[in-house]
């Protein structure tokens, strides 16, 4: 004899008013969230981008001057610690 095949049948009604209602409108909701991270990063993120931008080569000049000064006072503290151990060394010496 042949085996009689049993299948199992899950019945939904997927098509239905209210689900495509409620679909809709999930849908909808998405889509203006998505027009609105849009538009903020088009109008906020992008003109701010373009701000930094244009600051870049004054900040490379203002670091550029900052190295330098940073260069003097390290080579004048270089010179005043040489300075101070002559001074000490003399101190020592005559002590």
């Amino acid at each position: 004899m042949a085996k009689r095949q049993q299948f199992i049948y899950d019945y939904r009604d997927d098509h239905n008013d209210e689900n495509n209602k409620k679909l809709a409108k999930k849908a909808f909701i998405l889509f203006i969230i998505s027009v609105l991270l849009f538009l903020f990063s088009h109008f906020v993120l992008i003109k701010q981008g373009e701000k930094f931008k244009k600051e870049i080569p004054t900040l490379k000049e203002n670091k550029q001057k900052l190295e330098k000064e940073v260069e003097i006072l390290d080579g004048n503290i270089k010179h005043g610690n040489d300075s101070y151990k002559k001074v000490e060394a003399l101190i020592n010496k005559y002590k």
